[in-house]
């Protein structure tokens, strides 16, 4: 089981990416042209935060940047799209 501070951290760290990243590919807020994700396994644990031509994983849980996700938030994003991989696997 994830302790609830890796959320904690995970999140506060997508949070800085996003800054970071949005700043760097001068996105505004009707615009956003980073095309960033965070991606994650399955079991929820975080993998990296790139384009996805750059991705080379398999099977991922993708969340779109610019994150300004709380913990509890991310926590519960990672599950709805857990489900959503689950589902769409039948």
């Amino acid at each position: 089981m994830i302790k609830a501070t890796y959320y904690t951290r995970i999140a506060r760290k997508m949070r800085g990416m996003s800054k970071i990243i949005c700043r760097d590919s001068k996105c505004t807020k009707e615009y956003h042209n980073c095309n960033s994700f965070a991606y994650f396994t399955t079991g929820g644990y975080f993998i990296e935060i790139c384009r996805p031509e750059n991705f080379s994983g398999t099977e991922a849980i993708r969340i779109c940047l610019p994150c300004t996700f709380t913990a509890k938030q991310l926590k519960r994003e990672i599950s709805l799209r857990k489900l959503e991989l689950k589902k769409n696997k039948l």
